[in-house]
């Protein structure tokens, strides 16, 4: 089972605040991904929870870094599409951080997560002064008291900041932004998408998606794509400084921009420093150190919180039945790695290599990860499931055998080699009318004059093999050999006339 939510009183944790930087200098960190797209996450330590837009993203725990950091990588199949929203969370707290982006099929895109000590907020002002008295050109305002404050916009909107300062400790920063600028963004962005349109209508109208087509839609939707990216981009203006979180301009407002407009924020400082008991550290702690895996660690942990004198009779209960949770976690863990090191050490002797010994192999580890998903509810080890099965599948099956005709001679029954046979693999059951034509999969032929034959396939992906008489026109009944558990195996197939 999964961990249960314990019903606690606690204080509140200390707020912590997050930014979210892209470090382009660490795309030389990027690995193979064919046709996927990657975001990885950079933090300080293990206490961050990754989520994506689409659920069907792969989203890693933290795994730590030769630099003392922690990286959380998700890994996104772009079939559906490259644009992506991702919430950044601090386990433990209820505060959370969004990242949008479009990712690239083959790169990973980096991101440093960062702890702001101060909270800020942007207040809208509402003033008689909204002119700005430049044709062409608005304006957005920000008065903060947070020293060093920046502002963070796109170089395609001729952006112009000026700064000064005022009486009161405050900072005001001007961002001046050329309408023309935007506009020509905007309807480059309506363009890219009526051309996309247009071809979709024109595409479901032809007889025939041809490969033009396919490569017109390709260019079509990675411009569209591009458009819209950039003018998110523009469309983006936010405040931060290196003790804050950083906040951003309403959409709506920068939708509204328009010539000689002056928009005007405060920005607000609520940071607020709270407490927290003993005993919910504990838990905080013990928690952590499940969501990263650390199970004999988290059963301590929970052992402990159940033994502090601010426990509940409830509390304690549950503390100790998320101990004995942790325990078996840790066991389980230990006993599959155990086994990825046998499949490792095993492998290593070549040809000495059983395929089937090695099979058996990895289905124990597949079954070890599913245990440790059904007590974790962990999306890593179903992802390391998938893995396991996918190198278990490319070990191929090898079916060896002879394919012979029998005679009664003279009273005697004797077998002789046959050849001038095909060999068609059937994924599906086999039924009677397959006993005469072709059906299937052409997989080989039987020409040595011994009759034998050696056939390497996917393991699992046919239900049998059919043994059909193409080349040999006394015989006109095919074979049926099911392959059953699918295991390496020698076949005698017989025909008669």
């Amino acid at each position: 089972m999964a961990l249960a939510a314990l019903s606690l009183s606690m204080a509140k944790a200390q707020d912590v605040f997050i930014n979210i930087d892209e470090l382009p200098s660490m795309t030389s960190e990027n690995i193979s991904l064919g046709n996927k797209g990657a975001a990885v996450f950079i933090g300080s330590d293990d206490r961050f929870v990754i989520t994506s837009s689409n659920p069907g993203d792969v989203c890693s725990k933290a795994e730590s870094r030769d630099d003392g950091r922690y990286a959380y990588r998700v890994e996104a199949d772009l079939g559906s599409g490259r644009e992506r929203t991702f919430i950044i969370k601090r386990a433990g707290t209820a505060l959370q951080a969004e990242k949008k982006m479009f990712l690239n099929a083959g790169e990973s895109i980096f991101f440093e997560i960062k702890e702001a000590e101060h909270r800020i907020k942007l207040n809208k002002q509402v003033t008689r002064d909204m002119l700005y008295p430049v044709a062409g050109k608005a304006c957005l305002e920000f008065i903060t008291p947070i020293p060093n404050s920046q502002l963070r916009f796109s170089d395609k909107i001729g952006g112009k900041l000026t700064r000064r300062s005022e009486e009161g400790g405050v900072e005001v920063l001007a961002l001046e932004i050329d309408i023309a600028s935007l506009e020509g963004l905007k309807s480059q962005a309506a363009d890219a998408e009526n051309a996309y349109e247009d071809f979709e209508k024109r595409a479901d109208a032809a007889e025939e998606f041809t490969d033009a087509m396919m490569e017109e839609e390709k260019k079509l939707e990675q411009a569209r794509d591009e458009a819209r990216q950039t003018l998110a981009e523009a469309l983006s203006v936010s405040l931060y400084s290196e003790r804050s979180n950083e906040v951003f301009v309403g959409a709506a407002d920068m939708e509204q921009l328009s010539s000689k407009l002056k928009l005007k924020y405060g920005v607000l400082d609520t940071y607020q420093k709270v407490g927290t008991t003993p005993f919910a550290q504990k838990l905080i702690d013990a928690n952590q150190a499940f969501l990263t895996r650390r199970y004999k660690e988290a059963a301590a942990l929970y052992q402990e919180a159940g033994q502090d004198p601010d426990a509940t009779e409830d509390e304690r209960a549950n503390c100790e039945a998320q101990a004995a949770s942790m325990t078996k976690c840790a066991e389980t863990r230990e006993e599959a790695n155990r086994t990825l090191l046998m499949i490792k050490q095993y492998k290593a002797q070549g040809e000495a290599v059983n395929p089937d010994k090695l099979v058996d192999l990895f289905n124990l580890a597949i079954n070890q990860n599913e245990q440790l998903f059904i007590l974790t509810d962990d999306d890593y080890f179903q992802y390391r499931m998938g893995s396991l099965k996918e190198s278990r599948d490319k070990i191929g099956l090898v079916v060896r055998g002879t394919v012979l005709t029998t005679r009664i001679k003279q009273g005697v029954v004797r077998e002789e080699p046959l050849i001038g046979i095909d060999i068609y693999g059937l994924e599906s059951d086999y039924y009677g009318y397959m006993s005469e034509g072709i059906h299937g999969e052409h997989l080989g032929s039987v020409t040595n004059i011994d009759g034998s034959f050696q056939l390497q396939i996917p393991r699992g992906k046919y239900k049998g093999l059919l043994f059909v008489p193409t080349n040999n026109k006394s015989y006109k009944r095919n074979v049926w050999q099911d392959l059953g558990g699918n295991t390496h195996t020698q076949l005698k197939i017989r025909f008669k006339k």
